[in-house]
């Protein structure tokens, strides 16, 4: 037996999927600024977005850094710069240059 959507019941089937892409589409722009250091970076600038990967350089409470093996290994912070973590993969070596370095851990 076949039943008909009232107008409410499309309405409501409407909004529910509009909301769901909503979710979907900011869960995705969560991840936007995470970025992998370059394994031919042009400086050693953290804040330089040429030395990694398409949304870098990850500046941001949901942002992560990835390192790997580089050719740069000697990374300096030239500005403010917040991240949720960094991921040293397999390879990676990496020294930090600062002059003030301030550092949040949640434990």
């Amino acid at each position: 037996m076949k039943t008909k959507f009232s107008i409410a019941k499309r309405t409501t089937c409407i909004f529910f999927l509009a909301t769901v892409t909503l979710f979907l589409l900011l869960a995705q722009s969560s991840f936007a600024g995470s970025a992998t250091w370059l394994a031919s970076p042009a400086a050693g600038d953290w804040n330089t977005a040429g030395n990694w990967t398409a949304g870098g350089p990850p500046n941001g409470s949901a942002h992560t850094a990835t390192f790997a093996t580089s050719n740069i290994t000697g990374v300096s912070i030239s500005a403010f710069a917040e991240v949720t973590g960094v991921v040293f993969n397999a390879g990676a070596s990496v020294v930090h240059n600062h002059r003030q370095h301030h550092e949040a851990v949640d434990h």
